[in-house]
């Protein structure tokens, strides 16, 4: 009973954060008065909060009935990891020491995903919707994530890493979302915290131990920790799929003949 009522919370919550999305991007665009869009960004926020406080309270309910050893005590700790590898990123960055490059800067098939890639809209078709746009609605209305992610990816694949590393940090503190984790993964060894990335990208796994890009950049680490043995089984499962796409499946072979060459 509980299940189905968390299900249907966020459901809720999708539901609304689409309707908010939507209204948003409408606004930006000229396409509703402004009055209108006072009321409807007003209803739909407090809907988004109401949902959020409401899964807010069951969540805490679950954590009252379930027995120490089940799986939220294993949830509560990936939170209290991925909340500490964060913390390490933001005094990274505040003390200098995480510097953002661009991506001509980054070694070659070193940590950098598949940017010949167009990338996937994220929740609705965000094809014409221009950057700026993208900028002002996520200020506008900081709970919508999958824009924010999007809107992050875009900035990855175009090299602007200061950028993209904003916005992902910023979908982390909201959620736990594998992508936007190995792609911080990826810039951070693209700056040398290869500790720091091998941790965050074995997060990734835990949260999706089906992500091919988790998987492949988490063997990327490995190598550069001089783990070259430990990131060919890392690959392993990836290698034995017939279902890759071609550009994966070629990421996949140059990190595995890298990973080879370095096992000896």
């Amino acid at each position: 009973m509980t299940d189905m009522r968390m299900r249907a919370l966020v459901d809720r919550r999708a539901m609304a954060l689409r309707d908010l999305e939507e209204t948003s991007l409408q606004v930006s665009q000229g396409e509703i008065d402004a009055d209108t869009a006072d009321e409807l960004l007003g209803r739909f926020r407090r809907d988004v909060a109401r949902v959020e406080r409401e899964i807010e309270e069951l969540d805490e309910d679950l954590d009252e009935v379930q027995p120490p050893d089940t799986a939220s005590k294993s949830g509560r700790s990936s939170k209290r990891a991925l909340a500490g590898v964060l913390g390490l990123v933001v005094l990274l960055a505040a003390a200098g020491v995480v510097m953002m490059t661009e991506l001509d800067d980054r070694a070659p098939g070193g940590f950098v995903t598949n940017a010949d890639e167009d990338i996937p809209p994220a929740g609705r078709d965000l094809a014409d919707v221009t950057m700026e746009e993208m900028e002002e609605v996520v200020a506008a209305n900081p709970q919508i994530t999958d824009m924010r992610l999007a809107l992050a990816d875009r900035y990855f694949m175009a090299g602007d890493d200061r950028s993209a590393l904003d916005h992902y940090m910023v979908v982390l503190e909201q959620r736990d979302e594998p992508e936007a984790m190995t792609r911080v993964a990826s810039i951070l060894a693209g700056q040398g915290e290869v500790e720091l990335a091998e941790e965050l990208a074995n997060l990734a796994l835990r949260e999706d131990p089906d992500s091919v890009e988790a998987r492949y950049v988490l063997a990327s680490v490995q190598i550069a920790l001089g783990q070259a043995s430990v990131a060919v089984e890392t690959l392993a499962p990836l290698l034995a799929r017939t279902d890759l796409s071609p550009a994966d499946a070629r990421t996949v072979d140059e990190i595995a003949e890298q990973a080879e060459q370095a096992a000896g």
